[in-house]
């Protein structure tokens, strides 16, 4: 995979797409992506017991628009 890099350009790029996700719904810590194939670090965030939290499911999702833009 190439060199990661810091979610914050994945999420300036969603702002100059008119897509707002605020503090709590940046999920997303360091990407990757090459050949295909994204992979992503997630801020883990307050645990609600063994529930995962809608906010993270939400995060991983996110990564998605990384195979869509083929960096």
């Amino acid at each position: 995979m190439k060199a990661g890099f810091k979610a914050q350009a994945l999420y300036k790029g969603f702002h100059g797409a008119g897509l707002e996700y605020g503090p709590s719904f940046q999920g997303l810590d360091r990407a990757w992506n090459a050949d295909g194939a994204a992979a992503a670090r997630l801020n883990a965030g307050p645990q609600q017991g063994t529930q995962v939290h809608p906010s993270k499911l939400d995060a991983a999702l996110q990564l998605t628009a990384l195979l869509s833009k083929g960096e």
